[in-house]
């Protein structure tokens, strides 16, 4: 189906609906090998790399999925689509009639999609009072038509046993409050439990809480540590927080060629955030030689995966000819993007620079 038709199917649909989105209920890595299906339903980006394979799970009819990376969908059976993203996909958008596009962010839940490997996410309707009942239709601990009550009652089960996966997605659910109520202490319980099995995702999250002093005493040295583990196991989310802290001189010593080396590993894992910062250092000539058109080519990959960092930088190179031909209105373009996605710092350029057009 043609998107631009459903882009506007959808807008007709919200003037009818009470406009609320689906709720997610699980983002996961499945933890068996899937190869064998993959090769038999495989894609191929245009880069030659095999797609991997998203199975989103939700009993509602006329899903659509689009993004960056999308490669195309099939729904498999009822209740069950199969969508294939290309390697490198952060995130996944998901149309629906009668309810709002929802977007999923990989990097919330320390992945991006790689080559030959299978995901699962669980959508749910938002919770009524229906009296349904809800069944485990995979028979792998996710419960499809299910409430955030449920789902938690079912991961606590779990993790409790020692399943690392579970006791993460607990962590989440007490961190956000999301079938349970919201509880730091409890969150930061349940990460310290997967962060001891060396889960990368659960150490990142964990750090981020003793930054914020949530659930736990602040403790920026101790938030360092937890993201330098993660990011050794190769997150790329904690590869650019830690590459960060060097660019900055936050908690270390500010050094530049350990900032690059680890932006630099992040941004190769196709990492958004990894890019823009990454692009930031050839612009820079922080821990390597400056590359104005490197970093334009790096602000760009950013920007098509949804950085507004990037488009605001590649708004700069436009206005000062730096890696590109100088050009105003392409300028313009870029930090009126920006700005429209929240960018203060887009909007404060456009008018001072632009104030006849605001």
């Amino acid at each position: 189906m043609n998107r631009l038709f459903i882009f506007f199917l959808f807008f007709s649909i919200l003037l009818s609906t009470n406009a609320q989105r689906l709720k997610v209920v699980s983002v996961k890595v499945c933890d068996d090998d899937a190869t064998a299906s993959l090769k038999e339903n495989q894609k191929v980006d245009i880069n030659g790399d095999i797609s991997g394979i998203i199975k989103v799970s939700c009993c509602v009819d006329g899903m659509e999925f689009t993004g960056s990376y999308f490669l195309g969908q099939n729904k498999k059976e009822d209740g069950e689509y199969w969508v294939w993203l290309a390697k490198g996909a952060s995130k996944l958008t998901v149309l629906t009639p009668g309810y709002l596009p929802l977007d999923i962010s990989f990097r919330e839940y320390g992945f991006r999609v790689e080559s030959e490997k299978t995901y699962r996410i669980v959508l749910v309707e938002p919770p009524k009072d229906d009296g349904q009942e809800y069944e485990d239709t995979h028979n792998d601990g996710v419960f499809v038509n299910l409430d955030f009550t449920q789902a938690a009652k079912q991961y606590l089960e779990d993790a409790e046993k020692g399943v690392v996966s579970a006791q993460y997605n607990i962590a989440v659910a007490y961190y956000h409050g999301e079938g349970v109520k919201r509880d730091y202490a409890e969150a930061v319980k349940w990460y310290e439990k997967a962060a001891g099995q060396g889960y990368a995702p659960a150490q990142y999250n964990l750090g981020v809480c003793y930054l914020n002093g949530e659930g736990v005493d602040q403790d920026e040295n101790k938030a360092v540590q937890l993201f330098r583990k993660a990011a050794e196991q190769g997150l790329s989310i904690a590869q650019h927080d830690l590459g960060m802290c060097y660019f900055n001189g936050y908690v270390v010593k500010q050094d530049n060629t350990e900032a690059f080396n680890w932006l630099q590993k992040s941004a190769a894992q196709g990492d958004m955030s990894g890019l823009a910062a990454l692009g930031l250092c050839y612009y820079r000539g922080c821990g390597v030689e400056k590359n104005y058109a490197e970093a334009f080519r790096l602000f760009t990959e950013a920007a098509n995966l949804g950085s507004v960092e990037a488009l605001l930088n590649i708004g700069i190179c436009y206005f000062q000819g730096n890696g590109v031909e100088k050009n105003e209105e392409e300028c313009y373009k870029y930090w009126k993007k920006a700005a429209d996605q929240g960018s203060v710092v887009a909007s404060e350029l456009l008018k001072n620079y632009f104030p006849s057009r605001n």
